[in-house]
Formats: structure tokens, C-alpha cells, sequence
């Protein structure tokens, strides 16, 4: 597993509260909701690759995890060239490690 570094400034600029705060908790608590949802997503096949990638994108930029976004938006950018299957596998890798890391 990857431990991913929050950035607690952009989680207060993305959200309007602290990290550490009961409001922080409870946004970070809909954010694994929304990265399992995205989870069964990958799972299932049921959007496209590129889709997965801009949802997970906006979920963890929201979420102060720009390590996470940046590769997002390098499989959205090089969405022809990765294949679907390695795609699929690098989101799901991020999402997995989101949600541990969104959790603690």
C-alpha cells in the first residue's frame, strides 16, 4: 500500500474546513463513500476508463491528495495510448489507496 501525503491547506481550500475538524471528518467520510462507489464502478466496466479517471481526479484533488491527481490526469491526457486494462488497474490501485488513506 501507498501512503499518500494530504495537503491540509488544499483540503481547507477545497472544502472550507479544517482537516481535523468534525466537518473534515464527515467530508472525508462521504469521500470513501464516493471512492467505493467508484470502486464497484472499476469493478463492473461500467463507464469508460477516461470517466473513472476525472471522477477519481475530482475526489482526491478535493480531498488534498495531489500525488493521486496528478496521475489521474495522466491517464486522462494519455487515455489512447495506456491500455484500458492497465488503466482500469492504476485507478483502482489509487482508489484502494485513497480510501485507506482517507480513513485513518
Amino acid at each position: 500500500m501507498i501512503t499518500y501525503h494530504i495537503d491540509k491547506d488544499l483540503f481547507h481550500k477545497s472544502t472550507g474546513v479544517d482537516f481535523a475538524s468534525n466537518k473534515g471528518k464527515h467530508f472525508r467520510k462521504l469521500a470513501v463513500n464516493g471512492l467505493r462507489a467508484l470502486q464497484a464502478d472499476i469493478v463492473e466496466k461500467s463507464y469508460p476508463h477516461k470517466t473513472l479517471a476525472h471522477r477519481l481526479k475530482g475526489i482526491v484533488s478535493a480531498c488534498g491528495l495531489v500525488e493521486p491527481a496528478i496521475i489521474c490526469n495522466k491517464v486522462e491526457q494519455y487515455d489512447g495510448v495506456i491500455s484500458e486494462n492497465k488503466s482500469r488497474t492504476i485507478i483502482l490501485d489509487i482508489t484502494l489507496n485513497a480510501i485507506c488513506c482517507l480513513s485513518n
